[in-house]
């Protein structure tokens, strides 16, 4: 039985589950890969998701005013993030200063 504290697994063992239907791509994964292409690299250079759960993606930010710059647009990221995924995943946004 594996518990969250075990030793990380290779990825390249991890790709080759995932290749054989063995592996499920979480939501949370498929939103931290979305975040890559739908926010410009000014906001990656100073944002990055750290949790997402039940349509809460909590991000990470260097500062501050990141955070106060970034709630003025969070819900265009909502919207560009989503169609990203293709479906609506994310519904709310919340940033956290100092766990970037």
């Amino acid at each position: 039985k594996k518990s969250a504290f075990n030793a990380p697994e290779a990825l390249g063992d991890i790709l080759a589950r995932l290749q054989k239907g063995q592996v499920a791509v979480s939501d949370a994964s498929r939103v931290f890969s979305a975040w890559e292409s739908a926010v410009d690299e000014r906001i990656r250079k100073n944002a990055r998701p750290s949790v997402f759960r039940n349509g809460l993606l909590i991000v990470g930010v260097k500062s501050s005013p990141w955070a106060q710059e970034l709630e003025f647009v969070k819900v265009d990221l909502c919207r560009r993030l989503n169609e990203a995924l293709g479906r609506n995943l994310v519904t709310e946004m919340r940033f956290k200063t100092g766990s970037y």
